[in-house]
């Protein structure tokens, strides 16, 4: 299991949120990269980043920092604001490896039939829920989706991986939710489907435990518990496999 750090950028700046409250927000980094650049050094193996001003415009804005953190070497995976095939390919032309789709293919089932086939191997689909339901627009709407239907759904045009966020614990630091991991996996490994820890983790400690997971997680993203020191960067990332499984071809081959 990958342990994923993860960058929100906001105004050009590296920033955090209390479950998703665009209110409630740190600031860490002036500069995002630097962010990046220290994760680098320390070793990981991929880069979680989204566009939060995307994500309210509907539209990629960040670019000029994404761009250079895409250029430091290691993939990196993008969500915020990509709606359409022609933004997955433009993300995909910064260097981005994955491209995270959420309330997009919520609202949006063509897309969602057809971004797989467009782009293989380099569409993550980001499911946000309250609960067992999924969430979309920056968490503001509350669908009657199941996680779990959906999920279903889309494994059946050709998803394979999953970053589900509870809602409930993101930015909270109060341990995420492995109870709802454990049981997407139960369902969902067997199918080829991968998971990706997301909300909560506050110590070495939690993730440790998704680790235990079986099936294992793919990954589980980091976010606020590195910038806030309690989880150390050094040593962080020794024992992880050196290839992410995020390493794509140009998008200029297909």
């Amino acid at each position: 299991m990958l342990t994923i750090p993860a960058i929100d950028i906001r105004a050009g700046k590296c920033v955090r949120l209390h479950q998703g409250d665009y209110a409630q927000e740190t600031i860490y980094f002036e500069n995002p990269v630097d962010a990046a650049a220290e994760f680098v050094k320390h070793g990981t193996q991929i880069i979680h980043v989204v566009d939060l001003d995307g994500a309210k415009a509907g539209k990629p804005v960040n670019t000029g920092p994404i761009a250079e953190i895409c250029s430091l070497g290691v993939p990196v995976q993008l969500g915020g604001g990509i709606r359409n095939l022609a933004a997955i390919e433009a993300a995909i032309t910064l260097g981005v490896s994955r491209v995270i789709l959420g309330s997009a293919i919520v609202k949006d089932r063509e897309l969602a039939r057809s971004a797989p086939d467009a782009f293989p191997d380099q569409i993550i689909a980001g499911l946000d829920v309250r609960g067992r339901e999924v969430s979309i627009s920056g968490w503001l709407e509350q669908t009657n989706l199941g996680l779990f239907e959906f999920a279903h759904e889309l494994l059946g045009y050709g998803f394979r991986r999953f970053v589900v966020t509870d809602i409930a614990t993101d930015g909270t630091l109060h341990g995420p939710n492995l109870d709802l991991a454990a049981d997407f996996l139960r369902r969902f490994a067997p199918e080829g489907a991968e998971y990706i820890v997301s909300g909560g983790i506050s110590s070495s400690e939690d993730i440790s435990a998704a680790r235990a997971l079986r099936p294992q997680p793919f990954g589980t993203i980091v976010g606020k518990a590195i910038y806030e020191k309690r989880v150390q960067l050094d040593n962080l990332w020794d024992n992880e496999p050196k290839s992410s499984g995020l390493e794509t071809q140009s998008p200029l081959t297909k």
